[in-house]
């Protein structure tokens, strides 16, 4: 069952809707006007501005964004000295970022939400992802010429980068285990070793179990 959250889209301070923030592009009226300045003077230039422009404001591609923020979840107290899922911390909050604005999520979303998005739908909507200052939380932002689309494009977005943060912790996981598990069956003749790689296996086995909770979670809008 997929996860469900356009109530905890963001809402902007601006018009055009509880969730959604129109943005209107008159990058090309300003470029038209500012070449047209030195001729203003004259009537029949001002008539000609005003015929041009009005059409292409009228015409001016509007956007809609949606946002939604994720913060680091609270992590379990293990017992001391348990083996621990962790990421690389140097680069944590640019892997992440990386993550959310790649080309992996975005077909993984198309994949797991089809006929939904198609490629070109998905391509359509963009990505942006900021660290909010001096907090540990990402804001994930989607912008689209439509809003319904790019908010559930955001919604499926986010519930895929969720998934997969929860497979990769669960796969490395696994793939511990299984080398324990390989080294005690190279260690059959060295009692020691044997008993050390047994504890650790069964902390491991432990771990996994305790720490399922995805790195990150989805906050509740401001």
């Amino acid at each position: 069952m997929r996860t469900t959250m356009p109530d905890r889209l963001r809402t902007r301070d601006l018009p055009g809707g509880p969730d959604f923030a129109p943005r209107i592009d008159c990058t090309l009226i300003g470029h038209l006007v500012s070449f047209a300045m030195p001729s203003l003077k004259h009537a029949s230039s001002r008539r000609l501005i005003a015929v041009i422009c009005i059409p292409l404001l009228c015409l001016a591609s509007i956007a809609h964004a949606a946002e939604v923020r994720l913060g680091v979840a609270p992590r379990i107290k293990l017992p001391e000295g348990s083996p621990t899922y962790s990421e690389e911390l140097v680069n944590f909050w640019g892997n992440n970022i990386e993550l959310l604005t790649g080309s992996y999520l975005r077909a993984r979303t198309v994949k797991n939400h089809a006929p939904e998005f198609s490629k070109g739908v998905a391509e359509s909507i963009r990505i942006e992802v900021t660290q909010v200052p001096r907090a540990s939380i990402l804001l994930v932002s989607a912008t689209g010429a439509d809003e319904a689309i790019c908010g559930r494009y955001l919604e499926a977005l986010v519930h895929e980068f969720l998934a997969f943060k929860g497979e990769d912790k669960k796969k490395h996981y696994d793939d511990a285990i299984q080398r324990v598990k390989a080294a005690l069956d190279d260690a059959k003749d060295d009692a020691a070793l044997a008993k050390s790689l047994t504890n650790y296996r069964d902390q491991l086995n432990l771990t996994a179990r305790l720490d399922t909770l995805p790195v990150f979670e989805l906050l509740p809008k401001p």
